[in-house]
């Protein structure tokens, strides 16, 4: 059967008994053919922050501090507000230097002194614009980066801060089987692949109280392919 992979959206409701539940439901639940069931949030959560805390051993460690740093230099560097602004500051210079010239001549001196003063004054706005946009720039080192993927070793795998931090930080999507949860990291050229019995697990954890109300959590980028 071919694949079709849909993505994952979370939702929560209460039962009439007011207990929460949370779960990821397939966007494609409702069409004609869709036979994926809903999975408890934690399942899905739970095995991933796993895997991801036991990704940061020393070796690995010092491979993406290496990923991250050379992806936050090489955006640093392509930076089109920057290069824009080093650009038009050097043109402002430029004109300075020409009006200034031109005064010295004695031509149009008036004239010439009001355009000086409003090019000064738009080169003060554009290098001011210019150390705002610099300030917004990724200034950490790899030494720094490393330090801080270290300390994230001994991390509370049930804080909700941490588990974001490292989601954000390695997860580029997660690919939702029957069987098995595939894991696209944003460091790295292979997929890690978490081979676990999810039907077995989700049947387990099933929902049974009917809902009162439903509402979405949020926007994983996680996505279900129905093999």
């Amino acid at each position: 059967m071919e694949s079709v992979v849909a993505t994952m959206w979370g939702y929560h409701g209460n039962s009439k008994c007011s207990n929460t539940y949370r779960y990821y439901r397939c966007t494609k639940r409702n069409e004609k053919g869709c036979k994926n069931r809903t999975i408890p949030k934690e399942i899905i959560e739970d095995k991933v922050i796993r895997k991801l805390k036991s990704l940061l051993t020393e070796k690995n460690i010092e491979k993406i501090s290496k990923k991250i740093y050379d992806t936050c230099q090489k955006e640093n560097n392509s930076n089109v507000v920057i290069k824009n602004l080093e650009k038009k500051e050097k043109q402002l210079h430029k004109k300075i230097d020409n009006l200034m010239e031109a005064l010295e001549n004695g031509q149009h001196i008036d004239m010439i002194s009001q355009r000086i003063t409003q090019n000064e004054k738009e080169l003060e706005e554009t290098q001011s614009q210019f150390l705002l946009e610099m300030a917004k720039i990724f200034k950490l080192s790899e030494k720094e980066i490393k330090f801080f993927l270290t300390r994230l070793q001994d991390g509370d795998i049930l804080d909700n801060s941490y588990r974001k931090v490292l989601v954000d930080m390695l997860v580029n999507s997660i690919l939702v089987y029957d069987n098995e949860l595939v894991i696209i990291c944003n460091v790295g050229n292979k997929p890690i692949s978490l081979t676990i019995d999810l039907i077995e697990d989700i049947e387990s954890n099933l929902v049974t109280e009917p809902f009162t109300f439903v509402k979405r959590f949020g926007s994983p980028k996680h996505s279900y392919s129905n093999p």
